[in-house]
């Protein structure tokens, strides 16, 4: 029985070190042109992606999603500063305290 948990313990912990492995094998395959080119376009899509992300759930209509604020979100939205994100207010500025409250946003709808 114990011998059987720490077979099933040590595959999901030896997991992301097989999936790495692989992909390194393949970056090999390929010659450093052809992996320069996809590590580049990933991380322009994964920067794109995170940016709309960021953005979508930054909007006071993403917000009422979740948060009971529908009488305030009326009132926001009929007030002279409708144009302005949630974020904008309830979140101190930087982008280090911006990516600390949406971690701590996902953390929870998940």
């Amino acid at each position: 029985m114990l011998r059987e948990i720490i077979n099933i313990a040590y595959g999901i912990l030896s997991l992301p070190i097989r999936i790495v492995r692989k992909i390194v094998e393949r970056f090999q395959r390929w010659g450093w042109k052809r992996t320069l080119l996809v590590v580049s376009v990933a991380f322009v899509l994964v920067t794109v992606l995170m940016t709309l992300f960021v953005e979508a759930t930054s909007q006071p209509t993403f917000c009422v999603t979740c948060h009971y604020m529908r009488p305030y979100f009326a009132s926001w939205e009929e007030s002279s500063h409708q144009g302005v994100a949630c974020t904008m207010c309830h979140f101190p500025p930087g982008i280090k305290s911006a990516l600390k409250q949406k971690f701590t946003a996902s953390s929870m709808v998940v």
